[in-house]
């Protein structure tokens, strides 16, 4: 079975940036890392002209490890209450993992 591809795109609202690059950074990762199944994360930081936009990719080894962490929603964004005051948009989209 291919691994799951997750891509999570997060805005957060305008002078949040730096509080939210720290919880992604020193308190998402480090909780996400430690998820039987996960193969790989790849986080994006904003660009001079998307300074609100972060991104993190993220491969699972199969769906079932994917809904381990993030639960039976897998399909949703997973939202820790202390970084839910920080996001004024969020997206999740999921792909089968291509060997080329």
């Amino acid at each position: 079975m291919a691994n799951i591809v997750r891509v999570f795109r997060a805005v957060v609202h305008p002078g949040k940036e730096e509080e939210f690059k720290s919880f992604f950074l020193n308190d998402a990762i480090p909780i996400l890392r430690k998820h039987k199944g996960l193969v790989s994360v790849h986080v994006g930081l904003p660009r001079e002209e998307t300074p609100q936009e972060f991104m993190m990719t993220t491969v699972w080894s199969s769906v079932e490890a994917l809904a381990e962490f993030s639960g039976e929603n897998w399909r949703e964004a997973v939202i820790d209450p202390r970084e839910a005051h920080l996001l004024a948009n969020t997206s999740v989209d999921h792909y089968y993992e291509a060997t080329i």
